[in-house]
């Protein structure tokens, strides 16, 4: 009985066996894809902090590579923004939602205000495409301290997205650096299109500067190219918390909004301290011009007519000493033909 029990234990230790080499492989095999596809899912759709699981929603490139729907910002010129995401659905099957945040002037401080001013922040893809240069009235280091000042508030709130620094074809050297230096500072993308512009400007703009359908699909090509890369060397989108890269964009960290001065029918004056300042006009058909001085002295004169009604704000001054200042604003003598009326309406004075 010993000898036949001794002999079913033997069997049934060599059935073991030989199922442990011909499944224990595979079963390993499959606990090892399992593992590891639950580590990859918490690697892309979770963030382990303090021992808690918070929900991180996917970023650009997760998205278009999933065939996912995004959203696209555009700040300043947009118009090859259509060929663009034609490019990213054609590739990729991914659409886009664009938005495009074009100012009255297209200049970086109007674009810092109106992105501020903006209800909703939350975006995939945004590319900052504004043609601005001197000639628009801020100089180099100004125009890189507000650069900056609206580059930082909106990686503050875009995490997961991918940001795109533009040299737009007709930008001159000292203003491109600039662009540059913030785009390696911040880990952002960056784009010269002068470069593409350089040889076929004629064949490109409409006037040697404002490009035409073929200079707009160029620009979209010179993006899609550069994303198309960023897809496939699999960018990692990071953020990290920094110091100012440039000094004086430390003084435009936040805006004071002053809305206390209404229809100016004679003269309107309001005392702020800051060493910026701004106003917002509403601007229309019966919109006048209107006369401007600071701390007593003339500064221009402004004409807010315009055949639509809108809005537009003028930045007067944002090197000013420290201490109290006085804005005045009065209706002036000049006026435009085309309003048919003179009326001035302040809605806003802007401070930092």
């Amino acid at each position: 009985m010993k000898k036949k029990l001794g002999i079913l234990f033997m069997l049934a230790a060599m059935i073991t066996l030989i199922a442990t080499i011909i499944f224990g492989p595979k079963y390993q095999e499959a606990q090892l894809k399992l593992i590891q596809g639950e580590n990859e899912l918490t690697k892309t759709t979770s963030l382990q902090t303090n021992g808690s699981t918070e929900e991180q929603e996917l970023g650009f490139f997760h998205k278009i590579k999933n065939g996912d729907p995004y959203k696209m910002l555009v700040i300043g010129n947009g118009e090859w923004a259509p060929y663009l995401s034609d490019s990213i659905k054609e590739k990729y099957k991914a659409s886009a939602n664009i938005d495009l945040l074009h100012t009255s002037k297209p200049d970086v401080f109007q674009s810092w205000i109106e992105y501020s001013r903006s209800e909703e922040k939350a975006n995939d893809l945004i590319i900052l495409a504004l043609r601005e240069n001197e000639s628009n009235g801020l100089k180099v280091n100004e125009y890189a301290a507000f650069y900056e000042s609206l580059l930082r508030e909106i990686l503050g709130n875009n995490e997961q997205a991918e940001v795109i620094v533009v040299v737009n074809n007709v930008m001159e050297d000292d203003y491109a650096k600039k662009l540059q230096e913030l785009a390696r500072y911040y880990n952002v993308s960056y784009v010269d299109t002068r470069i593409a512009f350089e040889q076929s400007v004629d064949q490109l703009t409409i006037d040697g500067s404002q490009p035409n359908e073929e200079g707009h699909i160029l620009y979209a090509k010179q993006m899609f190219d550069l994303i198309r890369s960023n897809v496939f060397y699999n960018k990692a989108i990071t953020r990290e918390e920094k110091e100012h890269l440039f000094k004086d964009s430390t003084k435009f960290t936040k805006m004071n909004v002053i809305s206390t001065i209404t229809m100016v029918e004679n003269i309107a004056s309001l005392g702020f301290t800051g060493s910026l300042v701004a106003v917002t006009f509403a601007t229309g058909a019966s919109k006048g011009v209107a006369d401007i001085y600071l701390d007593g002295q003339y500064i221009q004169s402004f004409d807010t007519y315009s055949e639509n009604d809108g809005e537009t704000t003028l930045l007067l001054n944002s090197s000013l000493a420290d201490g109290d200042h006085a804005l005045t604003v009065q209706p002036s003598i000049l006026t435009n033909e085309n309003a048919i009326g003179a009326e001035l309406e302040v809605l806003e004075v802007i401070t930092n």
